[in-house]
């Protein structure tokens, strides 16, 4: 029997192929009694396994359902226990309860009593304070009834929950009739010591003591006794600035005598200080209160003032009032801001105070703000004019001057904007500025529009035909490249009436740096602005549109720079055009045309660099948008170039190849920088290559259809049909040839499309 033992716990166990494995061949089954006895053993042996498994569940079964009952019987004894702890806990409590009611009752009794012998000594204090009182009141003995007054107002918060007692009710009554006669007899010796004519002078010892504790008491009568008494005492002492400015008083009272005013106040402040400072608890501030019922009296007769005229109030005026008011104003804060020995009694915190005097009389001029918007904007519109006649006489005058600069006037007009948002930033009026944005808006585009296009004519153009092109006759609208559109504008301004040309390179190159200076300046200007108004208002100042109109001068400029460069190089493309190249043979060097047109680059876009110096980038970018309309001339002229000969492709690829060359060395030509911009160099290249390539295509033979389509496209993979048309009129081909190659090419450009497909 071969050596096999099967795997009989293998999930994929087969009986049959177990079978034939150990018995296969009739040799083999000799042994199977012996077999069938092995088996049978260990089928036994399972069997005994499995009993004894089966004994031990059952007695583990058994022993679990012992320790359960063990478990519910313990915790059943455990509950027993707790109930009688809780029994035992509710028969100690009530035990201690009882023990303890008496005590309780004890506690009770004690505290009553002691509040009823507080209170009724309290009630025997006040009644004999009140008695005191009644007795010294007519004493004119303020120092001991403030004493007296203090102690009463003390008991009496013990009372206040018991004044429905009529006792205590007519007592409080009693109090209250007692303070009543006392603030009468207080008035009663302040008008006597104030108001007499020998008040003015001086005042007597006795007085001086009664006056400061009749304070002490008047302290004590409440916050109205005191504000009505405050109130009376400032009145009196401002009667004489009543009387010296009142609305009659046209030399004291106007704008002009606002200095007067503060005067006034400053020298009375001080006799005020020295005479009477010290009869006045500090808390009262009087003071502080003394000069904010002349800033509140100050801004009532200045609004009286203004409002009586107010087509009549002057500029001049109006800034000196303003000027002096605030700086008044200003004067009062750090005075009573500096004064630490003036802590608030109410409820102003320290932030309040320290704004109190902001625009308390300030404000009466905000209504009549619009008096300084009017006066700025007629001092801008005087400078605008002043800018366009030292404009125009400085054209004609430096007609001959080769040199671009940022024109002064620029600078002038900024200045006079700041003094003016200098002066604005004094006034309190938070809507003021904003205004004065808008006015700065207007003359930012006037300057724009009426001072600095004035250079794009050349000074012996006319002028009346400049005005016309600036201005739009029907509305009175100021010329805009956005809205005009930059092509009308530049066929205007580069011809004259007999076709001359008249761009003065200085003159556009200066419009240029002038307006990068206006882009830059005007950033500042509305940050500056955004600073300065009020935070809800920021969002409204916006230079935006302004800002947009100088970006488009400048690109107008460098499209009249561009125009001018190659209205100059005309010359040699009309010669390039008239040539006969049907009849050139094999070129020996490059085109007298070719001459013309780089001597033309080479003269104007050094000096247009040199104009630029101050302003690269914009030369930069006069040198991009150049390359690329210039490159973009040429091809259109190459294909007007008819009936080229082999010879002719020949030398005008040799001319394409030397403009090339001259065209990526352009921007460095006589010049320090010896590299020219990677952008310029780039459309440079990609320009005139695109023009080699067609007189490649030109040259190349067009008896075989097929090669030539295919030399066509690897040339100029980027081609279109009508390029195509233009290449063959180029090549001078007939109608039936030129047909045949349209069909192949039309033919060419399908089969591709249906590859790409």
């Amino acid at each position: 029997m071969p050596n096999y033992e099967p795997n009989y716990d293998d999930p994929e166990f087969d009986v049959i192929d177990c079978i034939n494995k150990q018995f296969p061949n009739e040799q083999s089954l000799a042994t199977i009694d012996e077999h069938i006895a092995s088996v049978r053993e260990r089928i036994r042996q399972h069997d005994e396994e499995i009993s004894q498994a089966v004994r031990s569940q059952t007695i583990i079964e058994r022993d679990g359902r012992d320790e359960l009952y063990r478990a519910t019987t313990i915790i059943s004894e455990l509950m027993q226990r707790i109930n009688d702890m809780k029994c035992q806990a509710k028969k100690s409590e009530q035990t201690v309860n009882e023990i303890t009611c008496d005590i309780k009752q004890l506690d009770n009794a004690k505290r009553n009593l002691t509040s009823a012998v507080t209170m009724l000594n309290n009630l025997h204090i006040l009644v004999e304070s009140v008695e005191k009182l009644k007795e010294i009141y007519n004493k004119n003995e303020y120092r001991q009834t403030a004493s007296i007054l203090a102690g009463i107002q003390d008991v009496m918060t013990q009372f206040v929950d018991y004044k429905h007692i009529p006792q205590i009710s007519h007592l409080s009554n009693e109090i209250e009739r007692l303070c009543d006669n006392i603030n009468e007899r207080i008035n009663l010796d302040f008008k006597r010591v104030f108001e007499v004519p020998r008040a003015k002078n001086s005042i007597g010892k006795d007085d001086i003591k009664l006056i400061a504790e009749a304070c002490l008491v008047v302290s004590l009568l409440g916050h109205e006794t005191r504000e009505k008494l405050i109130n009376w005492f400032l009145e009196l002492q401002l009667t004489e600035y009543s009387a010296l400015f009142k609305d009659s008083q046209l030399s004291m009272s106007s704008l002009n005598g606002v200095d007067k005013r503060y005067s006034w106040l400053k020298k009375h402040l001080l006799e005020f200080e020295e005479k009477y400072g010290y009869l006045f608890p500090p808390p009262w501030q009087m003071s502080e209160r003394m000069a904010i019922e002349f800033c509140n009296k100050t801004r009532e007769g200045l609004t009286r003032v203004m409002s009586s005229n107010p087509n009549e109030v002057k500029l001049d005026s109006f800034v000196f009032a303003m000027n002096k008011t605030t700086a008044f104003e200003s004067l009062l804060t750090k005075r009573f801001n500096d004064d630490s020995n003036s802590p608030t009694e109410d409820t102003q915190d320290n932030s309040n105070r320290m704004q109190r005097f902001d625009g308390i009389i300030s404000s009466c001029f905000e209504p009549y703000s619009n008096v300084f918007i009017r006066a700025q904007e007629a001092a801008i519109q005087k400078l605008h004019e002043q800018f366009i006649d030292e404009h125009q006489k400085a054209m004609k005058a430096s007609s001959k001057d080769q040199t671009s600069i940022v024109f002064q006037s620029s600078n002038k007009l900024f200045q006079q904007y700041k003094n003016s948002l200098v002066q604005c930033v004094q006034l309190t009026n938070k809507t003021l500025l904003l205004d004065l944005h808008e006015v700065f808006k207007r003359y930012l585009r006037e300057y724009a529009f009426k001072v600095l296009q004035i250079h794009l004519k050349s000074p012996n153009s006319n002028s009346t035909n400049l005005n016309k092109t600036l201005t739009d006759a029907p509305s009175g609208k100021m010329f805009s490249v956005a809205t005009y559109g930059a092509a009308g504008l530049l066929q205007s301004l580069l011809r004259d009436d007999a076709g001359r040309n008249k761009v003065e390179p200085n003159h556009v190159c200066s419009v240029i740096l002038t307006a990068d200076y206006c882009l830059e300046t005007t950033q500042q200007l509305e940050k500056k602005l955004k600073e300065r108004i009020d935070p809800s208002l920021v969002e409204r100042v916006d230079f935006r549109s302004e800002l947009d109109i100088f970006n488009e001068l400048i690109n107008g400029c460098i499209q009249l720079l561009i125009q001018h460069i190659e209205f100059n190089c005309e010359s040699g493309f009309i010669s390039m055009i008239k040539t006969q190249w049907s009849s050139v043979e094999t070129p020996v060097r490059h085109s007298p045309f070719v001459d013309d047109i780089i001597t033309s680059l080479q003269t104007q876009i050094p000096l247009v660099r040199n104009y630029l110096k101050e302003g690269r980038k914009y030369f930069v970018q006069l040198c991009n948008k150049f390359v690329t309309l210039f490159t973009h001339k040429y091809i259109t002229n190459l294909f007007r170039c008819k009936l080229l000969s082999q010879g002719g492709a020949e030398q005008l690829l040799l001319d394409t190849h030397t403009l090339k060359k001259s065209l990526i060395n352009l921007p460095c030509y006589n010049s320090e920088i010896k590299t020219a911009p990677a952008s310029y160099t780039k459309a440079a290249i990609k320009g005139m290559t695109k023009a080699e390539m067609i007189l490649k295509v030109v040259l190349v033979p067009h008896n075989s259809v097929e090669s030539f389509i295919e030399s066509y496209f690897k040339l100029l993979p980027e081609s279109n049909p009508v390029e195509f048309q233009r290449i063959l009129e180029v090549k001078g081909l007939k109608k039936s040839e030129a047909s045949q190659l349209l069909d192949a090419y039309n033919k060419f450009v399908a089969d591709n499309a249906n590859d790409c497909k």
